[in-house]
């Protein structure tokens, strides 16, 4: 049977079944909350058991059987257990409230009290709680008993048991009739002792306790029950107003955060790598060292080192790991301070991507929000692969990858476990736990996620103690960049910065494929050191640093000896097991050791004419006077090829301080040390003593075939400057610009190179400067000789009368298409979305919707007026009675200038430029000193005018870069040669006539020294006034170099040091690596010559005279027979 209930109150329909509520309990309703009391007519409970009706009698005693399980709707007796409880509890379903939806949470069923006049069965049982709460809805506030409404189940019978009465509003019944009189029950309170109780009331239980009933028993109860129901209600509200704050806060701080879909596209700060052309790294730019890698090129148990130091639920939680705060904060609560974070992985990513650092509570409620929207997003494999690319692990690093190379020098792919450990402990303190700084603390870190690991299951205890074992060594090597190609790399940052801008240079991860051959690069670096060392030495010894008293002699090798133990300590670094003595630096030695070709600083400890032993440490080196012949005082009115220093107790003396390269261990491995070997008081070292040198030298070598330039060398220090001096130095060019004015003069055909001209002292007048009188180094004259011989033997007088006889134009005009002395204007190439605004031109990217902007600032080029051949840069503008436009199309270093002002009345301004600062109008003023090289050039320009003589007439314009790819692997700048190749910008037989001329000069004159190779080559020295600047520029049939060597700052190096004698060796140690001689060819037949027999004691065509190429129809054309046979026009013009 099955009886239903109707509050009266809402009209919510409740249906019962069994076991059904006794008299007296009471119920909530579902709809409105208010409670309803239960009562059945007189007997109709002893009815219904007798029918074998269940009642839920909370004295009954339990059925052994289980019996049935309580029906829905039921009150659960007290004890209870939990699945009686809910079932009890259940809440209505919508059949059970047709009329009015069912709200809130399901009704609390509560038993009904003992009956009146009943004692307590047991002791303690008022403290029993007999409020069942269903544990899987929020529970509302019950009513207090005194607010209950009765409900009055009567008239069941048992055909119809489930008919329900319930009491309306009005005390009408369902259907009109009267309600009946409630039962005596209903009257009965704690304040009636003395009633009866009713006849349904069940008989009391055995055991139970007389007095239980009792008025005060009931009292304790209701204030039981009010406590209770106090304070579940203060824990409902504080739950509502926390429920709130956690809905205002979600709303509030979710409103603007950053959207997370920025990281599904992962475009970190990362390194652009320089290479060389075949793929070696030369250097790295970046601001951030980072190397994105793969999840998959991680290995697992690096991955599993950082999950365990950082986050050990990382796999089970959703961003936040609750339990986690819940453990930091009682930890940190014990330790009085933060001993342990909180942040998950997940946490860590979104703070380190997408919010600030601050610490603050609006930004962890922040990161929160954000972590759980990552983990909504995106699958853990990308939340550690950003995690482990973008997370500072100390020194400069960024990832794995980085660290792994900063403190291991390998990939994170090699790594080993113990090694992870390192890299995963970083995280907390990347500075206080790098290894490089603190390794004690690095290995507490270490020890740390290794037991972290164990404990959590990702190694077990061999594997734990192998890692613990292992003794890892720390890398603590030198940059790349300031030892491979520091001023090579340099000039490519900046053209990379010039052209694409900072931001992308050193942020976007771009690999640059250079020209430079690392092996080249090398030699040229080694040339250029060694040999202007040996020019600096070869002017003299300039003393020592200081001076030690001799009672500061041995503390001072003292303390220096205990340096040198501790650097070599230094030099080895480990992170192992504190207590094994493995760990941290390596052992401090007992006496230090030098290695050969280091420099130290060393005392003077005794000196003789024939060797001098200077002390470094607890070592004694001895340097033989064969070594110190250098050491004289410096004089620059003397040659140094006929000084010699003898006596090296005249240049060192006991107690100087000095600088000395160890050369060898033993003296025994020294050549011709001859009875040095056996000097008393040994064991010694061999060393010679250093001096840093004054003068600096350069390099450039590039290729012919397609521009690539090799290897550069800009200075003898680039630690100690920067300045490249191959690309960015104007010097004075000397007789390096002799073959230009040669070949100008070729060209004109007034000129062959079996010309006699007289080489005697002569004076002309240059425009501005009044007299000029050219002399020839040495002050010596050969009368009259041929071009060749002028050239080879580099006449400076010859010269001046070949460019007095053809005129300064035509050498100003083969200098300009050379491509000397202009300036580049400085260009930036920006890539840009298609479409967008451009100041310059805008030419397609091979990436799909983007192009290059390129935009030159015709600010760099300088105002000149506007005439046919120049090209403007900018709108032309009229000043005075001139138009003025910038432009860099104007020869700016191949002649001198003057103000306009300086010319006389006839005399024509060419080239008019206006000087912004003086307001000036500045002519061109070639005169007569450009012959000798008196025009300021770079390098680079020099090499690039004798590209056209070692080609027949091609200018090759050399170039640093072959490709530029960017992180995505798309080509954004190849190199490519010219479709027509390189242009002709002279006449290719004027152009071989001349690179005859300089096979001249390499084989017998001023660059014989080169014939030393054993190769073909050809070039030409340099020397400027008073010595200040030493050229060499030489080819073979496939590569040019240049080399130079003078102070930064011109003045004299002193007489003797000309280009052969200076530069050339540089440039030959370098030819010697770059030039194989097994590799050597000869250079192409000379196009459109012919090959001219010359007596070049006359100048006339000859028989057995010297065979001269020269331009067809410019041969001589008085020909006599044999070399020194007399003509008729000799013997009319002899003096008899």
């Amino acid at each position: 049977m099955a009886l239903k209930i109707t509050c009266p109150h809402c009209g919510t329909v409740r249906r019962l079944a069994q076991p059904y509520p006794l008299p007296g309990t009471e119920l909530q309703c579902a709809g409105c909350g208010r409670g309803l009391a239960i009562s059945y007519p007189p007997g109709m409970v002893e009815r219904m058991r007798a029918k074998g009706v269940r009642f839920d009698d909370p004295y009954a005693e339990p059925d052994p059987g289980g019996g049935e399980p309580a029906a829905e709707g039921t009150a659960s007796p007290p004890g209870a257990g939990p699945a009686s409880r809910q079932a009890a509890t259940e809440p209505f379903s919508a059949e059970d409230a047709p009329t009015r939806g069912v709200r809130g949470p399901a009704p609390v069923l509560r038993p009904p009290p003992p009956p009146p006049g009943l004692g307590d069965a047991s002791p303690g049982l008022d403290d029993v709680d007999r409020t069942v709460v269903d544990r899987t809805v929020v529970e509302r506030p019950r009513p207090l008993p005194s607010e209950a409404t009765a409900i009055h189940v009567y008239g069941a019978t048992d055909r119809d048991a489930g008919a329900l009465v319930e009491p309306p509003a009005t005390g009408g019944r369902p259907g009109g009739g009267p309600h009946p009189p409630p039962p005596e029950v209903r009257g009965m309170t704690p304040r009636d002792p003395g009633r009866a109780a009713p006849e349904d009331t069940a008989p009391l239980p055995p055991g139970r306790r007389p007095g239980a009933g009792t008025p005060g028993g009931r009292r304790r109860r209701g204030l039981l029950f009010r406590v209770v129901r106090a304070v579940v209600l203060l824990c409902l509200v504080g739950a509502l107003a926390g429920g709130g704050v956690v809905a205002w806060a979600i709303h509030h701080y979710g409103a603007d955060l950053p959207t997370v879909a920025t990281l599904s596209d992962y475009r970190p700060p990362t390194v652009t790598v320089v290479e060389d052309r075949n793929g070696r790294l030369l250097g790295e730019i970046y601001e951030k060292r980072r190397y994105v890698v793969e999840l998959e090129d991680i290995p697992e148990h690096v991955v599993d080192a950082f999950i365990a130091a950082e986050d050990a639920n990382f796999w089970q939680h959703h961003g936040v790991d609750y339990m986690g705060i819940v453990r930091a904060v009682g930890r940190n609560l014990l330790k009085g301070r933060k001993a342990q974070g909180a942040s998950t992985i997940t946490q860590q990513v979104a703070r380190n991507f997408l919010l600030s650092s601050e610490k603050t509570y609006e930004r962890k409620i922040r990161e929160i929000l954000l972590s759980q929207r990552i983990e909504e997003t995106f699958d853990k494999e990308h939340i550690l692969y950003l995690y482990l690319n973008q997370i500072y692990l100390g020194s400069g690093a960024y990832g794995v990858e980085a660290a792994a190379r900063t403190y291991f020098g390998k990939h994170i792919g090699d790594v080993t476990l113990a090694e992870a450990a390192i890299l995963a402990g970083l995280p907390q303190r990347p500075s206080d736990y790098s290894p490089l700084r603190h390794w004690e603390k690095a290995r507490a870190r270490q020890e740390y996620v290794l037991e972290q690991m164990r404990a959590k299951g990702f190694i077990d205890g061999p594997t734990y103690e192998a890692a613990l074992a292992e003794v890892v060594p720390i890398v603590t090597g030198s940059d790349e960049f300031m030892t491979n190609a520091p001023y090579f790399t340099e000039h490519i940052r900046r053209y990379l910065v010039d052209t694409y801008g900072f931001d992308k240079i050193y942020n976007d991860g771009l690999t640059v494929r250079s020209t430079c051959d690392l092996d080249l690069q090398r030699a040229a670096q080694q040339a250029v050191h060694d040999n202007v060392l040996r020019a600096s030495n070869s002017i003299g010894w300039r003393g020592p640093s200081s001076t030690l008293d001799e009672d500061a002699i041995t503390p001072h090798l003292a303390d220096q000896e205990e340096e040198l133990r501790q650097a070599e300590s230094r030099r080895q670094l480990h992170v192992a097991a504190i207590d094994s003595g493995k760990g941290g630096y390596g052992p401090v030695p007992e006496r230090s050791t030098l290695a050969v070709g280091e420099i130290y600083e060393g005392v003077v400890l005794a000196s003789e004419k024939s060797h001098a032993i200077v002390g470094v440490g607890a070592h004694k080196v001895l340097v033989p006077g064969m070594w110190c012949k250098w050491m004289y005082k410096p004089d620059p009115e003397r040659s140094y090829k006929s000084r010699v220093q003898r006596d090296v107790s005249a240049a060192l003396h006991r107690g100087d301080v000095v600088q000395v390269r160890i050369e060898a261990e033993t003296l025994d491995e020294v050549e011709d040390i001859g009875k040095l070997a056996r000097t008393p008081g040994g064991p010694y070292l061999a060393g010679r003593i250093y001096q840093d040198p004054e003068l600096e030298g350069a390099l450039l070598s590039y290729r012919f075939s397609d521009g690539a330039v090799l290897a550069m060398v800009g200075g003898y220090s680039f630690a100690e400057s920067e300045f490249n001096r191959a690309t960015q130095a104007m010097r004075q060019v000397g007789s390096t610009f002799k073959p230009i004015v040669y070949a100008a003069a070729i060209g004109t055909r007034k000129i062959t190179a079996g010309t006699l001209v007289q080489d005697a002292p002569t004076v002309f007048g240059v425009l501005g400067y009044g007299l000029y009188k050219p002399g020839n180094y040495g002050g010596k004259y050969l009368g009259h000789i041929t071009v060749r011989r002028a050239l080879q033997l580099s006449r400076n007088v010859v010269t001046v009368r070949i460019l007095d006889r053809i005129g300064l134009e035509p050498v100003f005009e083969l200098a300009s298409a050379l491509g000397i002395g202009f300036d580049e204007p400085s260009c930036s190439r920006t890539h840009v979305p298609q479409g967008s605004e451009c100041e310059g031109t805008m030419t397609p990217s091979p990436v799909e919707g983007m192009a290059w902007c390129e935009y030159c600032d015709p600010r760099s080029c300088p105002l000149t007026a506007v005439r046919d051949g120049i090209e403007c840069l900018s709108e032309p503008e009229t000043r005075g009675d001139r138009t003025w436009c910038r432009s860099c199309d104007i020869n700016l270093r191949a002649c001198n200038w003057v103000p306009e002002t300086q010319l006389g009345s006839r005399d024509q301004c060419l080239d008019p430029r206006l000087d912004e600062d003086s307001g000036k109008v500045m002519c061109r003023a070639c005169d007569l000193s450009m012959g000798l090289g008196s025009s300021s050039l770079t390098m680079l320009e020099l090499g690039r005018a004798y590209s056209a003589f070692a080609t027949y007439g091609h200018r090759v314009e050399p170039h640093w870069i072959d490709q530029v790819i960017d992180r995505d692997g798309t080509v954004i700048e190849q190199y490519e040669p010219p479709d027509d190749g390189w242009p002709v910008v002279m006449n290719p037989s004027v152009a071989a006539i001349t690179h005859w001329l300089l096979r001249e000069v390499a084989t017998g004159g001023t660059g014989a020294r080169s014939n030393r190779l054993g190769i073909h080559v050809a070039g030409k020295t340099g020397t400027t006034n008073d010595f200040k600047d030493a050229w060499f520029v030489g080819y073979n049939t496939e590569l040019l170099a240049a080399a130079w060597v003078g102070y930064d700052k011109p003045r004299s190096m002193g007489v003797s040091f000309t280009g052969g004698d200076t530069a050339l060796p540089v440039w030959m140690d370098y030819m010697r690596v770059a030039a194989p001689k097994d590799q050597d060819k000869d250079f192409p037949p000379l196009p459109g010559v012919e090959m001219v027999p010359i007596d070049e004691t006359t100048g006339r065509v000859a028989t057995g005279g010297r065979l001269i190429p020269m331009l067809p129809g410019t041969a001589p054309t008085n020909v006599v027979g044999q070399i020194g046979q007399k003509t008729a026009e000799d013997l009319l013009t002899t003096d008899f």
